[in-house]
């Protein structure tokens, strides 16, 4: 994610260079929640940060990106769509306060997605176009914002045809997405799952089997269970199970 650091240039050398670090390091949890309590930690850091400044858009986003995140790890429903509606509601102050900021459209999009997953996708259509909306805007505002393009796959790729699925448009975008990120193991999983839906299981292996040898990947946080369900795909295919 690229930092925005929205009304920062009134602020002095000394200030902007703690308001960078304060950032940096609540990314720094972020891309290793896999690790220890360190999304509890990237929170903790936020809301300290907006008790000086409530008003700062970066942090606000970066709040409903954590608060999306921790609806994800709830096993219940109900839990998952307090956290996913919290974040909705911060994301949507986030964009009111900054509404160039491609990451605070890109994040509400999401937690609007999951919380129609959650909620069920055939009463939550309504939310589709929205969800679509802050996709493209994400792409107005930052042509190369890659996630937002996979996400754009995913609506083809989930949705049935009867409501505008389509996997060929789905694989269309996630081979746009790898080109713009070739190390985003998500989308790589995407592709290749696309592709085994399209039939074309040879073309599915060879992309998953590329996703297993990338090294650094987009986000170390989810890397392993990237892995995981990558694995899980390739045996899929090989079995016919």
């Amino acid at each position: 994610m690229g930092f925005f650091l929205t009304g920062l240039l009134s602020l002095s050398a000394a200030s902007l260079k703690k308001e960078t670090a304060l950032i940096s390091k609540i990314d720094f949890l972020y891309f290793h929640r896999n690790q220890k309590d360190n999304l509890a930690q990237s929170l903790k850091l936020i809301e300290s940060g907006l008790k000086q400044d409530p008003s700062n858009a970066a942090l606000l986003w970066r709040k409903g990106r954590d608060l999306e995140r921790m609806g994800e790890n709830q096993k219940k429903s109900k839990d998952k769509l307090r956290f996913f509606e919290k974040g909705r509601k911060i994301l949507e102050d986030s964009i009111k306060i900054d509404p160039k900021s491609p990451d605070a459209h890109y994040w509400l999009g999401v937690t609007m997605g999951r919380i129609g997953q959650t909620r069920g996708i055939l009463r939550s259509l309504f939310l589709l176009e929205p969800l679509r909306r802050q996709m493209r805007e994400a792409l107005s505002l930052d042509p190369n914002y890659e996630p937002a393009v996979h996400v754009l796959g995913e609506i083809y790729r989930e949705l049935p045809r009867f409501v505008g699925g389509s996997i060929p448009k789905a694989i269309t975008r996630f081979k746009k997405a790898r080109q713009m990120n070739p190390n985003d193991l998500v989308n790589l999983l995407s592709l290749g799952q696309a592709y085994q839906d399209a039939g074309e299981n040879a073309k599915a292996l060879k992309v998953l089997n590329d996703a297993l040898a990338v090294k650094n990947p987009a986000d170390p946080g989810e890397a392993e269970d990237n892995r995981k369900d990558i694995r899980k795909v390739i045996q899929e295919i090989k079995t016919g199970n």
